[in-house]
């Protein structure tokens, strides 16, 4: 068969596991920085004071200000989600891609780096909870914290399942290229 075009097999998908602490660490990071500027935005200003508006129902301002408060409450569990779709996404991802199994001593090298990266980035994380103008903040976002905390073992399961489906495929589901 001419293989010419398909790509390499570490670059498509092995690398997606590196960018995947750097992701966390984004999304928990901007989390925090929302929450904290809602807050700022709700005491200091008075751009949702229901008496500043004329002609707008106070019933309306209060509905706005629940609803952002529920979505910012939600935070902890659209994360919870979002490092669940990871796990799925990379499970999947490692079941439709064909990799020789030459290719596992590389892979597992490339997900002992993304450990790696990932002690630094969810120490971070912590040090900027631990800073007093986040301190209110990320009380209330402590499933995030202790993920990020745990996130070397998170980024270990989420390879270790890509590793596990990707390379094992061809013993247990009779899958893959025959090489």
């Amino acid at each position: 068969m001419n293989r010419k075009g398909q790509g390499g097999y570490i670059g498509e998908s092995w690398t997606d596991i590196i960018l995947v602490p750097i992701f966390l660490f984004l999304v928990a990071v901007i989390m925090l920085f929302t929450v904290n500027i809602w807050n700022t935005i709700n005491e200091e200003t008075i751009i949702f004071d229901e008496d500043q508006y004329e002609g707008v129902s106070k019933e309306a301002i209060s509905d706005i200000k629940v609803s952002i408060n529920t979505v910012m409450n939600m935070y902890s569990y659209i994360f919870i989600m979002l490092v669940a779709s990871m796990l799925v996404g990379m499970t999947i991802t490692g079941f439709l891609t064909d990799s020789p199994l030459i290719l596992l001593v590389p892979s597992g090298i490339i997900l002992m780096v993304a450990i790696i990266l990932s002690v630094p980035l969810g120490n971070a994380y912590e040090e900027i909870t631990q800073l007093t103008e986040f301190a209110l903040e990320a009380s209330g976002q402590s499933i995030i914290l202790q993920i990020m905390q745990n996130m070397p073992l998170t980024i270990f399961i989420i390879g270790a399942s890509f590793l596990i489906v990707s390379y094992g495929k061809k013993s247990f589901f009779g899958g893959g290229v025959n090489y």
